[in-house]
């Protein structure tokens, strides 16, 4: 009953404090209901207590709509929606902290329309292009695939990528005719009939890793070659001594086939049992010791006989 006969938008007026701003845009609102100069008015305001925080939305509607006599003031409680809502916007903000400090592309494409919906920064420095040209048409990302890849990328795109997790490598174009290695990785959203609404993918650069491999290919490939064409014994051994390699010059000279050796102990298959030094000086070539890199012993043919090698390990 306290009230009811005051003036509501007097009380308004005279609000004082850190919220009196707040309360004079309200007695501004009510009047342009009153007048007729607004057909509502609605603001969100704070309301603390000493126990928790709260929030409230005030809405203005006119009594009789066509001869303003009054209006109807209601205070609705929205803390939940508020507090909800906060979480929502920290989630994204830390999302966006993550996905616009790393240096891989994260993206977000909605199957419905084929819209974009998020592309992280990165996506400029590894295409070349700008985010912005991405969102105006989603699907130039595509264009820039290397002739050689488009067929394969576009349909596993569209048939696989909706379907279920996907990993893909393909290369793109940049601006100036550059091309660069990408690796995908895109995982379906599902709303909770299980449609896929959208398709969440992180895409970064492999150039390098791609580089290294094949120049790595290329040196064991020039090295398989030398040890195949010397007439030197090789063979390589794992850390407990088992056959890995062994080229065609020592099966010559040894006997011995491929299949036979190929995994199995280096020191039970080809050495002499009394040689009982050898697993020392293996253990002291992993130790890195310099004397065990050059020693000379006997090993083992397939018939018994013996041969002296002389190792450079």
């Amino acid at each position: 009953e306290a009230g009811i006969g005051l003036n509501y938008l007097k009380v308004c007026d005279r609000a004082r404090g850190k919220d009196a701003e707040g309360a004079h845009e309200v007695a501004t609102g009510i009047r342009a209901v009153l007048g007729g100069g607004a057909g509502t008015f609605a603001f969100e305001y704070p309301c603390h207590s000493a126990e928790q925080e709260r929030w409230f939305l005030l809405t203005v509607t006119p009594l009789i709509h066509d001869q303003p006599k009054g209006a109807v003031v209601v205070h609705v409680d929205i803390t939940a929606k508020r507090q909800a809502d906060d979480r929502l916007r920290e989630s994204e903000v830390r999302f966006r902290q993550i996905a616009e400090s790393i240096r891989d592309v994260f993206f977000l494409h909605d199957t419905a329309d084929s819209r974009m919906l998020y592309v992280s920064p990165a996506y400029a420095a590894m295409w070349g292009r700008t985010c912005e040209s991405l969102y105006e048409r989603p699907a130039s990302w595509s264009e820039t695939i290397h002739r050689d890849d488009q067929a394969s990328i576009k349909r596993q795109f569209v048939e696989e990528a909706k379907a279920e997790p996907w990993t893909m490598e393909y290369r793109i174009v940049r601006p100036g005719g550059e091309v660069r290695w990408i690796e995908a990785r895109t995982v379906p959203v599902r709303d909770d009939s299980g449609t896929v609404v959208r398709i969440a993918g992180l895409a970064r650069d492999i150039t390098e890793f791609k580089r290294a491999a094949q120049e790595l290919k290329e040196s064991e490939r020039r090295f398989s070659e030398m040890l195949e064409n010397v007439e030197l014994v090789s063979v390589m051994l794992d850390p407990e001594a088992r056959i890995t390699y062994c080229n065609e010059y020592l099966l010559r000279l040894t006997g011995w086939r491929m299949e036979e050796l190929l995994g199995r102990s280096f020191i039970d298959s080809l050495i002499p049992p009394e040689l009982n030094g050898i697993k020392e000086t293996f253990a002291k070539l992993l130790a890195g010791a310099p004397e065990a890199r050059h020693h000379e012993n006997e090993i083992l043919t397939r018939a018994g006989d013996r041969l002296l090698i002389r190792w450079s390990n």
